[in-house]
């Protein structure tokens, strides 16, 4: 196990930020930490990172107390910030190298591993270029190949995509996919919860200090929508597409919604068939009838979903 949080409490003067929280991430996971603001999210970052104090609970990282052991736990950790500072007066491989540098990384080393960061950064074409003249997604990407200089072996990221534009945070996602795919252990924070749902194995889920989740993505979104629900728009003729589809065996119900009729399978009839299968059942038998068909999508729950229903905001 990479990581074990045991009953995690980080108290302040007027507030108490980490509420007895507990939580494990495996080895070559991607976990994902979500909240709203103030939920306690870049706290629990800090004191991963050795950075800040708990005031109670146990953290291991690797087998190791972080506090006990924290020079040793420093380097296997690569820390990247919500915000960070660059040195504008630099190029990118005097950046990487300074930073090389200050994380103990041999000089032979250090020059073939800013080659490697470089790469998965995909900065090459950038490296002879001052850092005060990169892009903001530029900038994410040098101080994510900083974090990752002296190898580590678990990666935390807070907010790694944020004020990125959509293109940035894909090219982002796919840096990190790779960099798990290295068998690095990445613990991210982020706000932007499709990024989320696209790379992380298990998700945390942080209101006022507490985790009120945890699992799964799949099995969070399954948890508030169990059910196969479809969604039907017909050219004309609405109520007798609906009358047809009541008369199908294998559903739960059947009712028209605004301009489309949301279809919702019975999971006890349908058990052993696949989705297509009835899809195309409901497709013939309006077919059949001359009803022609506008649209046909699965009603998805998502992140979101889960997300807006797991929390009660600040005015709960």
């Amino acid at each position: 196990m990479m990581i074990e949080v045991r009953h995690l409490v980080k108290t302040f003067p007027e507030v108490k930020a980490v509420d007895d929280i507990s939580f494990e991430v495996g080895n070559g996971e991607i976990f994902g930490i979500i909240g709203p603001n103030g939920a306690g999210k870049t706290t629990c970052l800090n004191i991963l990172a050795t950075l800040l104090q708990p005031t109670e609970g146990e953290i291991l990282i690797d087998g190791l107390e972080i506090f006990e052991n924290a020079r040793e736990v420093r380097r296997k950790i690569g820390y990247m910030p919500d915000f960070f500072g660059t040195y504008r007066n630099l190029t990118i491989e005097e950046y990487l190298d300074f930073y090389g540098g200050c994380c103990g990384v041999p000089l032979e080393a250090r020059i073939k591993r800013i080659d490697e960061v470089i790469e998965l950064t995909t900065l090459h074409d950038k490296r002879k270029e001052l850092v005060d003249n990169l892009s903001r997604g530029m900038k994410q990407r040098l101080c994510l190949a900083k974090s990752l200089l002296h190898n580590p072996k678990l990666l935390l990221l807070d907010e790694p995509a944020s004020g990125l534009d959509p293109r940035a945070r894909v090219e982002i996602r796919n840096i990190l996919k790779n960099v798990a795919g290295f068998g690095t252990t990445i613990l991210i924070s982020s706000h932007i919860l499709s990024d989320l749902e696209n790379i992380c194995s298990d998700i945390a889920i942080m209101e006022r200090g507490k985790i009120v989740k945890r699992g799964k993505i799949a099995d969070l979104i399954k948890d508030i929508q169990p059910k196969n629900i479809w969604q039907i728009e017909v050219a004309s003729r609405t109520e007798k597409a609906l009358e047809i589809i009541k008369a199908l065996p294998f559903l739960e119900s059947a009712a028209i919604e605004g301009k489309l009729i949301t279809v919702v399978l019975d999971g006890g009839k349908i058990a052993g068939g696949s989705e297509n299968e009835f899809s195309g059942r409901i497709v013939q038998s309006l077919i059949q009838e001359g009803i022609g068909i506008v649209s046909f999508q699965e009603k998805k729950a998502s992140l979101e979903d889960a997300f807006m229903s797991y929390t009660k905001g600040l005015l709960a």
